[in-house]
């Protein structure tokens, strides 16, 4: 099966041509007659000369080596033109003309395509199917087991020295559906939840949370529940999300915050707050 991907990037080179406006240079159009000669009888209404068929036109004799690129160019050059006939003189033979050259082009983009996609099944760094996430539904299955897997080693490697700091109201309903949540990926990855309470209030899962010094501002804090990845030691502190997430989130989320930390320009974001 042919990959759509591939004629598409093929057509709009070969094709670029096309959107060009009337009035740009070079843009001419070949007439059977020039337009302030005389007309004789019907004559006038005679069919343009179609343009010659980019198999006929020579290669350029500045690039002998690539002739490819000379015989690309003409017929760029002869699709462009024979486009603009076509409109101007909406004739049988010059719209059959330019439709012959069209479809040129898409049998040699679909043939393209064929060649592409035997490279990329021979080549595994040029196939998108062996890269990333496969289409198979059998190796979906298995690239999602060993994806969580990793995930899994990696959050609680990361409870080592990171801890989640945790947000929340006490008068505030989603905090209290959240908070649950949290509670057990704290219990199925170890990574610490440092509560810590706005308004003074407690949440059952939480019972001795921190009360906020002046962190929520620091942090820009304005919306609960919301939720920080902390590492203490460096005092570097990155937003995880704001809002009720549910855990297979939590675990995209962390994962990916830690991962890219580093890159991340929050995590310029100083520790008000001394976390052991």
């Amino acid at each position: 099966m042919r990959n759509p991907a591939l004629v598409v990037t093929f057509l709009t080179v070969a094709m670029s041509a096309l959107g060009r406006d009337l009035s740009t240079p070079g843009a001419n159009w070949t007439a059977g007659d020039d337009d302030n000669k005389p007309r004789k009888g019907w004559h006038f209404y005679e069919d343009l000369q179609p343009v010659p068929s980019p198999a006929r036109l020579p290669a350029s004799p500045s690039n002998p080596a690539r002739p490819e690129l000379a015989q690309f160019k003409a017929l760029q050059k002869a699709v462009e033109e024979a486009r603009i006939v076509a409109i101007m003189r909406p004739t049988v033979i010059n719209v059959r003309h330019y439709m012959e050259l069209e479809a040129s082009i898409i049998r040699q983009s679909s043939r393209f395509a064929d060649v592409a996609q035997r490279v990329a099944w021979i080549s595994p760094a040029l196939d998108p199917a062996a890269q990333g996430r496969p289409t198979n539904t059998y190796a979906i299955e298995v690239f999602d087991r060993e994806q969580s897997k990793q995930r899994a080693d990696y959050l609680s490697t990361l409870s080592r020295d990171h801890v989640l700091m945790f947000f929340y109201r006490g008068d505030c309903p989603y905090c209290h559906a959240f908070a649950p949540v949290l509670k057990g990926f704290e219990a199925r990855f170890g990574l610490h939840v440092e509560a810590i309470s706005i308004d003074g209030g407690s949440l059952p899962e939480f019972p001795r949370p921190r009360l906020d010094n002046g962190i929520s501002t620091t942090l820009n804090v304005k919306q609960v529940p919301a939720l920080f990845l902390a590492q203490p030691f460096s005092g570097r502190i990155v937003p995880v999300g704001f809002g009720v997430l549910s855990q297979a989130e939590l675990v995209e989320r962390v994962y990916l915050t830690a991962t890219n930390a580093q890159d991340d320009a929050a995590a310029a974001l100083p520790a008000a707050l001394p976390l052991r």
